[in-house]
C-alpha cells in the first residue's frame, strides 16, 4: 500500500481498533453500544467497496459482509452474531455509496474461501448498501432476502422503494 494520493499528497490510514467510536444502540442505552472504526463513524462520506463473492454460510458476501471489518476485533460487539452487527452497522453508520466489484467475481462451492473466478465485467453502484446487495444477489441468481447475514436487516429496515436501475439488468450473470 502507498499512503499518498497520485499527486503525492499523503493521507492517513486508520484501522478499526485504533480509535473506536462507541455508538449507542438506542437512546436509552446505558451499556449496549456498537464499537466501530472511528474514522468511519466520523467520515463526511462513507464509501464501501466490496468484492462480489459467494459464501457457504451466507450465500453471498457483498457490502454487508464488507462492513463487518469496521468492528474492532477486541470489542464486545465483535462477539455478537454477524447478522446483529450488520443490522446495527446499516442502521447507525451505513455507507453513503456502496460499490461492488464484480469485474471478476468469486463463485464456487467453497464461496469466499476457495472460489472460481467468474468474469462479469460489472460494477454495482448504489446510494444504499441494501440496494447494492439486493442487485448483487439477483445478479448471482440468489434470493436477496435468503442470506442469513442480511435477512434480519432487510426484515427490520426494508429496501428503499425509491431506487432505479440506471444501466444493465438484474438478470443473473451467465455461468454464475
Amino acid at each position: 500500500y502507498r499512503f499518498e494520493a497520485p499527486a503525492g499528497v499523503p493521507y492517513d490510514v486508520e484501522w478499526a481498533g485504533e480509535r473506536p467510536a462507541e455508538l449507542p444502540l438506542h437512546r436509552a442505552a446505558s451499556r449496549d453500544a456498537l464499537a466501530v472504526c472511528g474514522a468511519w463513524a466520523d467520515a463526511d462520506v462513507r464509501i464501501s467497496f466490496a468484492k462480489a463473492k459467494t459464501d457457504d454460510a451466507w450465500g453471498f458476501a457483498l457490502t454487508a459482509a464488507n462492513l463487518l471489518g469496521l468492528v474492532p476485533p477486541e470489542s464486545d460487539a465483535a462477539r455478537w452474531h454477524a447478522e446483529d452487527r450488520v443490522l446495527h452497522l446499516l442502521r447507525l453508520v451505513p455507507p453513503d455509496v456502496a460499490l461492488i466489484d464484480a469485474v471478476v467475481g468469486s463463485d464456487g462451492a467453497a464461496g469466499a474461501s476457495v472460489a472460481s473466478p467468474c468474469a462479469t465485467a460489472t460494477i454495482v453502484a448504489a446510494r444504499d448498501a441494501r440496494v447494492a446487495d439486493w442487485i448483487g444477489a439477483l445478479k448471482m441468481g440468489a434470493d436477496p432476502a435468503g442470506s442469513p447475514l442480511t435477512a434480519p436487516a432487510l426484515a427490520r429496515l426494508g429496501v428503499p422503494d425509491d431506487w432505479t436501475l440506471v444501466a444493465g439488468s438484474t438478470a443473473p450473470w451467465p455461468g454464475w
